[in-house]
């Protein structure tokens, strides 16, 4: 009887089209890896297929004037936006992470302490020294609006708690010229928006100790995995999610492989 070469979630090997078929045992998942070329097919332990969820790739931006941009929408009184970013730098002018030209709900402040929401009013949620946003180190964050309270979660954990705004014109991704160079300088993945407030436990279920997974099952509204599903070419970042709303990648946004928990 043959052995499977072990491995685990954190150091799978990187494949190409010539290795369809190989085969690994997931030591620390206790699953059964086989390669189609592209991603991971994954069984359990008792044979059955797994549905599956390869995250291999992320958008790399340059913090010039790269961003995303999506058909804009308005953001109701609950919702809750979810992602994953690792950044090189933090522009001395902060970064839009996810808004409009003019409004925003993720803007972080140049010393990475600060999400600030804006609709015309501001609203400053804290994370201070000790839970700032450090650049090299993947980093989720959430945002939870409800009740007119809005929840900053970093790493799966709520950090802060404001007043709740409702920004309209939420259409790009990485950041925006209003003010000044406020672009997003790295790697963001796994991007989604729901229309409803997740619970607390939901967030730390999709922190996942520090490894994106499958929200499928969480039903988001838009879900733009950030090069998976659109197999890490080309300008359009489908959205997975159930609005159809797709991104545009502007001014050449790259694609990486380097995704968390790398």
């Amino acid at each position: 009887m043959s052995t499977l070469t072990s491995t685990t979630s954190t150091t799978r090997p990187t494949l190409g089209t010539g290795d369809v078929g190989k085969s690994y045992f997931e030591t620390d998942s206790n699953k059964i890896l086989v390669w189609d070329g592209t991603g991971w097919n994954e069984w359990n332990a008792d044979a059955v297929l797994s549905p599956g969820f390869n995250n291999n790739y992320s958008v790399n931006f340059d913090g010039g004037d790269d961003h995303m941009t999506f058909t804009s929408f308005n953001a109701g009184s609950t919702k809750t936006l979810s992602m994953w970013i690792k950044l090189d730098t933090i522009s001395s002018a902060g970064i839009y992470l996810f808004g409009g030209t003019l409004n925003y709900y993720a803007y972080l402040t140049s010393n990475g302490q600060t999400i600030y929401i804006y609709d015309g009013g501001v609203t400053a949620l804290t994370l201070g020294s000790t839970h700032a946003v450090t650049t090299g180190t993947w980093t989720h964050l959430a945002v939870v609006g409800s009740g007119g309270t809005a929840a900053l979660y970093k790493d799966g954990v709520s950090r802060a708690t404001g007043t709740d705004r409702s920004p309209s014109g939420l259409s790009r991704l990485g950041g925006s010229s209003n003010g000044g160079s406020r672009f997003v300088d790295g790697l963001i993945d796994e991007v989604a928006w729901w229309n409803s407030a997740l619970t607390a436990p939901d967030i730390s279920n999709i922190y996942n100790g520090g490894t994106p997974d499958d929200l499928s099952s969480y039903n988001p509204v838009n879900w733009w995995r950030m090069g998976d599903n659109d197999l890490g070419t080309g300008t359009t970042i489908t959205d997975q999610g159930s609005a159809g709303n797709d991104g545009t990648l502007v001014n050449g946004p790259s694609f990486s492989s380097t995704v968390a928990p790398n």
